[in-house]
Parts: structure tokens; C-alpha cells; sequence
């Protein structure tokens, strides 16, 4: 069984500003995607926020696709989604646009470590089911990374007014719509006229209340009594 420390595993890019630069890949899992906190990041369009990842295992280096948009070819052919594939020195790894290929070497000597290409290609050590169950784990921590705790908008299917419209009701609440009149025996009641107001009909004067009318004498006798004294005093 071969042990990852004693052997080294690299990608060198193929393709872009960064042509001839070599990663060299640690244990575990290396994510790779658009998303900033993928191990290894492309930030191209055609590359998906989480578009594969890179199992080292103790069986040796595998890359599986996490059903990409793109998807990921070894050798020119396109991998199957979620099924880890084994890569060996000299593979020609493609992500979206992106170009690689992978070096395997002995970590004390230096030398590349080959393998017969119709020798068949290895097989994860642990079973899908549990390699799937990790890769999902990695993509909650990305989701809980994004996620902000924000409090739940309810929409109302209700029209909201315009602001104009808004102001005017502020100002005058509308009147409230009256009741429908029963109709009786299937017809429509008759209106009831309204009087109208005749600008050129004759009016009765106004009177004066009561208390502020001036009190007269009783009879005439004291009324012409009354104006004598107002004019030669009593």
C-alpha cells in the first residue's frame, strides 16, 4: 500500500497566465470551484462554485466531478458525476477551460512514479456512499459560510398603493363605501329626490330670538306714555 507522504502529487498547469506553476497536493480533500473558499480556485465562468474535488487517499490520488456544469476529463473523456477516478503520472486533467497535468513522484528519490496504461485504474478505498456523504459535508460548511441569519420577509399579495395615492389617503382617509340597497320583489327602488336649492325663491326673513327682541308696552295708552317720558323725562 503506497503511504501519500512518501509520494509526491502535483498539478501543473497547462494553459493560461499561469502555465508551468505546480501545486502540489496535500492528504484529505482539495475542493476546487469558483467559490472563494475552495482549496483551489478558478474563478472563470465556466467553472461552477463547486465543481469537483481532489481525494488523496492512501490508495492514491482520485478526482471525482460534483455534477459540474462543465464537467471534468482525464485523458480528453469526460468523468462521470459523483464517482471518484483514479489519476496517475502523466494524465491530462481538464477543469471547464482549465488544463493540468498531474505529476506523481517519489518523495526521497525524485523519480516518477509510472504506471502501465492498461493497467486498470484503482478504485476508492472507502465506498461511495461515504465519499458522497463527505463531499456533502464540504458543501454544508460552504453553505453555512454564505448563509447570513436575516430575518424572513412575508410578501403580501395585496397591490400597495403609489406613494401619491398613499400620501392622499393619509391626508383624507377615503369615505367609507355605504351598503347596497335590498331590492324587493326583484325590482329596483325608486330614488329618493333630493331638494334643490332655488336660488331665486322667495325666503320668509329671519326673526329674531326672543331675548333679543325689544319689549314693547301692552297696549297703546302706555305706549304713548312710555314715549313722553323718553322725551320730557319723568
Amino acid at each position: 500500500m503506497a503511504i501519500p507522504e512518501l509520494i509526491e502529487y502535483r498539478l501543473v498547469y497547462r494553459n493560461g497566465d499561469q502555465r508551468g506553476e505546480t501545486l502540489q497536493l496535500q492528504s484529505g480533500e482539495t475542493l476546487i470551484g469558483r467559490h472563494e473558499r475552495c482549496d483551489l480556485r478558478l474563478n472563470t465562468p465556466d467553472i461552477s462554485r463547486r465543481h469537483g474535488v481532489l481525494l488523496l487517499t492512501p490508495n492514491g490520488l482520485f478526482v471525482c466531478d460534483l455534477s459540474s456544469r462543465n464537467g471534468i476529463r482525464i485523458n480528453r473523456e469526460r468523468i462521470e458525476s459523483a464517482k471518484p477516478v483514479e489519476l496517475r503520472h502523466r494524465d491530462k486533467l481538464q477543469i471547464g477551460r482549465w488544463k493540468f497535468r498531474v505529476i506523481v513522484k517519489d518523495a526521497l528519490s525524485g523519480a516518477s512514479i509510472k504506471v502501465n496504461p492498461k493497467t486498470k485504474r484503482k478504485t476508492v478505498t472507502m465506498p461511495p456512499a461515504e465519499v458522497l456523504h463527505e463531499l456533502d459535508q464540504i458543501a454544508e460548511e460552504l453553505d453555512e459560510e454564505d448563509t447570513v441569519a436575516v430575518e424572513p420577509v412575508r410578501s403580501s399579495k395585496k397591490k400597495q398603493p403609489t406613494p401619491a395615492k398613499r400620501i392622499e389617503q393619509l391626508i383624507e382617509p377615503p369615505a367609507p363605501t355605504p351598503s347596497p340597497i335590498p331590492v324587493a320583489n326583484g325590482k329596483e327602488p325608486h330614488p329618493v329626490p333630493k331638494p334643490k336649492f332655488d336660488p331665486k325663491a322667495k325666503r320668509e326673513p329671519a326673526k329674531l330670538p326672543d331675548h333679543l327682541r325689544y319689549k314693547l308696552a301692552a297696549d297703546s295708552s302706555k305706549a304713548a306714555d312710555q314715549a313722553l317720558r323718553k322725551m320730557f323725562g319723568p
